[in-house]
């Protein structure tokens, strides 16, 4: 067996991921738990300097609530990580 070695470009990688694709990606995962997770919640995006970011949260009171007792947001992300 020959070894392979992989050396990665640091600047491409951070283009990657601060990409338009990269968000639309993130942004359609967060549309899946948003729609898992029901009314109340909501999604935010914003790029860093090395990355874009995309989180679902309780944006109404009844939604905070529901996932202080329920922990909705994370059994929504987590029935989306199995499929």
């Amino acid at each position: 067996m020959s070894k392979v070695k992989i050396e990665l470009n640091g600047n491409g990688i951070r283009k990657l991921m601060s990409s338009e694709e990269m968000i639309m990606c993130l942004e359609e995962k967060a549309r899946m738990v948003k729609n898992i997770a029901g009314d109340g919640y909501e999604i935010s995006r914003y790029s860093g300097l090395t990355r874009a970011n995309v989180s679902v949260y309780a944006d109404t009171k009844k939604a905070r609530q529901d996932n202080i007792e329920n922990n909705t947001l994370l059994k929504a992300l987590g029935s989306i990580r199995s499929k």
